[in-house]
């Protein structure tokens, strides 16, 4: 189709692309996309560059989480403390 939306994903971890299909706007919101999809039976959680392409060209691009059925995504929150020293 010539407005054909597509997702691929590539592990971070050995960069093997695990994912690669059309994907279905389900069309809830008019300002970004809202897509349905399976991945394959045993994909391994963990993180994975994502690319969202609509009729061939890029419109997305980043990093997905994929959780077992039923978990939540964790998001990894730690404070970033600095300490600056007088010369002496």
């Amino acid at each position: 189709a010539g407005n054909a939306l597509r997702l691929t994903l590539r592990s971070t971890v050995d960069l093997d692309q695990i994912y690669d299909a059309l994907v279905l706007d389900l069309a809830i919101h008019s300002r970004y996309y809202s897509i349905a999809l399976q991945l394959p039976e045993g994909c391994p959680t963990g993180e994975y560059e994502y690319n969202f392409l609509s009729a061939g060209a890029l419109v997305s691009s980043g990093v997905a989480v994929v959780v077992p059925d039923g978990d939540a995504a964790k998001q990894y929150d730690k404070p970033i403390q600095y300490e600056q020293y007088e010369r002496e």
